[in-house]
């Protein structure tokens, strides 16, 4: 059979060579970079990227993994629940640390971001209901 389909195993070849150079890619343009410290620390001691979760307290219904989390990666699926005053955001975001959740603190005053787009998001590192790490977002870009 593959010797009468040549054109349908180079297609597969490219398809599969596409694939690995995506995955490849993605692994090193994400990263998941945590912070535990606490806001009485000096500017200096905490990293920059960090300020966006001491503006907020972090959920006191969710176990916290830690006081402050940058996650960056590739947005898998986003899913809105609510109206548009009390709208709530929640998307899968992918990459080298595999899935994780983020929720968006203020969807009236965050974008949400679409499928596909790559994201950093900042906040609060949480243990979801379903069991699932979740950032409680409370800056995306």
């Amino acid at each position: 059979m593959w010797k009468r389909h040549p054109r349908l195993i180079g297609c597969l070849a490219v398809c599969v060579a596409v694939a690995a150079t995506l995955a490849a890619l993605m692994s090193t343009l994400t990263r998941l970079e945590t912070y535990s410290g606490s806001r009485v620390e000096s500017a200096a001691a905490r990293p920059a990227w960090s300020a966006p979760c001491f503006w907020h307290p972090p959920r006191r219904d969710r176990s916290l993994l830690a006081r402050c989390a940058r996650a960056t990666g590739v947005v898998a699926h986003v899913r809105t629940k609510g109206s548009a005053e009390s709208a709530e955001v929640h998307f899968a975001l992918v990459g080298r640390f595999g899935a994780l959740i983020v929720k968006l603190g203020d969807p009236r005053m965050i974008k949400t971001p679409s499928v596909g787009s790559r994201i950093t998001a900042v906040g609060p590192l949480v243990r979801a209901r379903n069991e699932m790490r979740e950032i409680q977002a409370w800056s995306v870009r």
